[in-house]
């Protein structure tokens, strides 16, 4: 074997290698494909869990302009409080108010809530009694523990109460329920 049959295998077999090196020193890399998902709930539960009921009373009607009878319902305390109007109107209490109560789930936890009423006030009427004035509802609310966060599992509970006053009418109130709906709009 001559020297440069010994080179040349030399050179073919530092080729091979260099060859073979260079190929497991090539970097790897591999795409991997993962899903990801978020749940969106913006939607919460708002229940009425014990109904208002603004009690049992007595109610006079004026006809003459002025302050009109009203009965205040406290929501944070329940403490009821009468005011007479002028000319004649007057409320009495016969039996006491229960506040009602409006209960929050399924919000956000640990969340500021703002909590409205977007109608100001409404009429109960006595539906029997179709030319009877009505008796003019005004809601309040307090949140129970006076916050409007929730807690820590989103639950809020408010309590309701609000104000009732007679109506500027020559017509007298008759016995009976007087009754209608009321709004409370809650936001975060």
């Amino acid at each position: 074997m001559s020297l440069s049959s010994a080179r040349i295998g030399f050179l073919a077999f530092v080729a091979f290698i260099a060859c073979f090196g260079a190929t497991q020193a090539m970097a790897q890399s591999k795409v991997s494909t993962y899903s990801a998902q978020v749940i969106v709930q913006n939607a919460f539960t708002i229940a009425e869990t014990t109904p208002l009921n603004l009690g049992t009373i007595a109610a006079v009607s004026s006809n003459t302009a002025g302050a009109q009878a009203a009965v205040n319902l406290n929501p944070g305390t329940g403490a009821m409080t009468v005011a007479q109007g002028a000319a004649g109107s007057r409320i009495l209490a016969v039996a006491p108010p229960t506040r009602g109560l409006i209960a929050v789930t399924h919000a956000p936890p640990n969340t500021a809530l703002t909590v409205s009423n977007p109608g100001a006030s409404y009429d109960l009427t006595n539906a029997a009694s179709p030319g009877t004035p009505p008796l003019v509802f005004t809601p309040a609310y307090a949140a129970v523990g006076f916050t409007y966060v929730t807690s820590a599992t989103g639950t809020l509970n408010i309590n309701i109460g609000g104000s009732l006053t007679t109506t500027q009418s020559p017509t007298a109130y008759v016995d009976g329920v007087y009754s209608g709906s009321y709004q409370l709009q809650i936001t975060y």
